[in-house]
């Protein structure tokens, strides 16, 4: 990275982290999944100094004492120096970026189920059944999956890799096995990879005096402080028709994942 923008960037982290810790000074909280998905930058010592990382997800709703117009302002420089630090014109600005509201009356907040998913390469050798760091896997554990596989019918192997993972370079064991030989065993021309990534929020927001609510996305919410808000949690919603998991084949491997493999119609 170049030294100008290296400097663009340590400058926006550095007023995104102020900006958050003004907030939540100024702010109550009406809702919060977790401590994983608070609007506060994390903060690790790095020799003699102390390295920040942004929240990757936030799902909170606080009510603050921070007037609108302040608020208008600050985020209008947080903008500008994100725009400052990006190569090309920004289109979308960070999820994480707080919105705010006024005359809130009510909020619903709707809680589901989070899906990461994507489509197995059947052009690629090797599909990883299993990957781990090789600090915390058990040999023999492994070992025994390889064999269970062989058992199946499947041409399994171990391997170390070195992966990147969060920015940092991870040796990991992976227990692979042939990508045709898994799309043979499922008798499938299409395959989808579907893990859980947590829960996923929206609400819906109410202003005094409307009859209809407005969809928000749960991330990091402001309501100014003369609201008389009510904040209620509604029940998960079922699953879509159209998604994966009602409109796939599950296919069972003959050992446990961490992941769901569907067969695509």
């Amino acid at each position: 990275m170049k030294p100008k923008k290296s400097r663009a960037w340590h400058d926006f982290y550095k007023a995104e982290a102020a900006f958050m810790d003004s907030i939540a000074a100024s702010s109550g909280c009406l809702f919060a999944h977790g401590e994983d998905h608070l609007p506060r930058y994390k903060r690790a010592s790095d020799g003699d100094s102390v390295r920040i990382e942004p929240p990757k997800h936030i799902s909170w709703v606080g009510q603050t004492h921070m007037p609108k117009a302040e608020f208008d302002m600050e985020l209008a420089k947080l903008k500008a120096l994100y725009q400052a630090a990006r190569p090309d014109e920004v289109k979308r600005f960070p999820s994480r970026f707080p919105q705010y509201f006024e005359h809130v009356e009510q909020i619903n907040i709707i809680e589901n189920e989070a899906f990461d998913s994507q489509t197995v390469d059947p052009k690629s050798t090797f599909f990883t059944v299993y990957a781990s760091s090789s600090l915390l896997t058990n040999p023999h554990d492994l070992e025994a999956y390889k064999q269970v596989l062989i058992e199946a019918g499947f041409t399994a192997s171990i391997r170390h890799e070195v992966r990147k993972i969060a920015g940092f370079e991870m040796e990991m064991v992976c227990l692979n096995i042939l990508t045709p030989e898994l799309f043979k065993y499922a008798e499938a021309s299409a395959i989808q990879i579907r893990r859980s990534s947590g829960k996923a929020y929206r609400g819906n927001l109410r202003h005094v005096g409307d009859s209809s609510a407005r969809r928000i996305n749960v991330g990091f919410v402001l309501v100014d402080q003369d609201s008389d808000v009510r904040v209620v949690k509604a029940n998960p919603q079922a699953p879509r028709p159209h998604s994966l998991a009602l409109t796939g084949t599950l296919i069972e491997l003959p050992l446990p994942t961490t992941y769901h493999l569907y067969k695509k119609a």
